[in-house]
């Protein structure tokens, strides 16, 4: 790798400069330019950073990033503690490969990031270790749409099928109950019975014609941790 961008340097600085450019250098320019988040991390805290990796943090000031703890930036609410605690020992040793991490920004909003890390030297891991990080945020959250809307189909479809089925005996159940109730018009206690049949099955009529505007995918908290669909907040 030290030879291609020795090689590299040699050709970009004759060409542009007349002369050889440092491969130093060159890497110097290669880390500032880099969209990439990256960060030197030894002894747990922030050494080196590049500005990208403030941007991603929505820090103004990279100063604010050097010397503190990577750890203080990952999101507690999307992250358990021990979960946090696996990660930061698996970036320091340089294992990571590709983990999805939240991070907390600066203004309290989260970003997802792909992060990757090596040691420095295997050698000498004391010299620290580089995680480089790929904001994909917009990508969870272009993923997280797909499966609303699929979720959203789904329900609707369902509820579709569900009130194609009941509309037909619930018609039957309201009229055959409207007949009795107009054979029986004293207010007796069969009468009283058959409004509160009648009642019901309003209350069913009401709920097909929720469940026919689904526009929206809401669930609500139901028995032993299931989540259900709430008809309230998902019909439009």
């Amino acid at each position: 790798l030290s030879v291609v961008f020795t090689c590299v340097a040699a050709f970009v600085g004759t060409k542009l400069y007349g002369r050889i450019l440092s491969p130093r250098i060159l890497y110097r320019a290669t880390l500032k330019a880099s969209p990439n988040g990256m960060a030197l991390i030894r002894n747990n805290a922030v050494v080196w950073a590049n500005q990208s990796m403030a941007k991603i943090l929505g820090l103004r000031e990279l100063d604010d990033l050097l010397g503190a703890s990577l750890a203080d930036f990952i999101s507690a609410k999307a992250h358990a503690e021990k979960q946090k605690n696996w990660f930061m020992e698996q970036l320091s040793k340089g294992h990571l490969d590709n983990s999805e991490i939240a991070l907390a920004r600066d203004d309290d909003s989260l970003v997802w990031c792909l992060v990757s890390s090596a040691l420095l030297d295997p050698d000498q891991p004391s010299m620290g270790t580089l995680a480089v990080f790929s904001d994909i945020t917009a990508l969870k959250e272009a993923e997280a749409q797909r499966i609303e809307s699929e979720k959203l189909q789904a329900a609707i479809e369902t509820a579709g099928a569900v009130c194609h089925e009941m509309n037909q005996p619930l018609q039957v159940l309201s009229s055959r109950l409207e007949l009795m109730l107009m054979n029986n018009p004293d207010q007796g206690h069969l009468h009283e019975k058959l409004e509160e049949l009648h009642g019901q099955i309003e209350r069913l009529g009401g709920i097909t014609r929720r469940l026919i505007k689904l526009t929206k995918y809401r669930t609500k908290a139901y028995a032993e941790g299931e989540d259900i669909l709430d008809l309230e907040r998902s019909s439009g």
